[in-house]
């Protein structure tokens, strides 16, 4: 699976958009265990992330997430299947990156206080 296959995209010009967690729970038919299954993924995986890409460059592994989270590794095993059914990418890295890149910025790089789940997505 690679990025270039992602779901959603970023909106362009004119598009309006909808919230990511609105894009989420439609695209799980309201199912709303899963949705925050899910979108305690990707928040517990980006900040992980930080956390290893401060001593190197690199995404996080399934056994650092495991630890990190003290998550039983099926249960890490059964939520990245879950994942991929949805985003078709291996890994939630490519999520966050998008998501952050449609976050609101302030002058000098800076963000503005909203919420990561509510940036405004298209199906790509």
């Amino acid at each position: 699976m690679s990025q270039n296959k992602l779901p959603i995209r970023l909106p362009r010009n004119n598009e309006a958009g909808i919230p990511f967690a609105d894009w989420l729970d439609k695209r799980l038919e309201g199912d709303r265990q899963a949705r925050q299954r899910l979108q305690a993924l990707l928040q517990e995986w980006d900040l992980l992330r930080d956390e290893v890409q401060e001593r190197e460059s690199r995404e996080p592994t399934i056994t650092e997430y495991v630890r990190r989270w003290d998550t039983p590794e099926a249960t890490v095993f059964r939520l990245l299947d879950e994942f991929r059914a949805v985003f078709r990418v291996d890994y939630p890295g490519p999520i966050c990156d998008l998501l952050w890149d449609g976050m609101p910025r302030l002058g000098e790089g800076g963000f503005e206080m909203a919420p990561l789940l509510g940036v405004k997505v298209v199906e790509a």
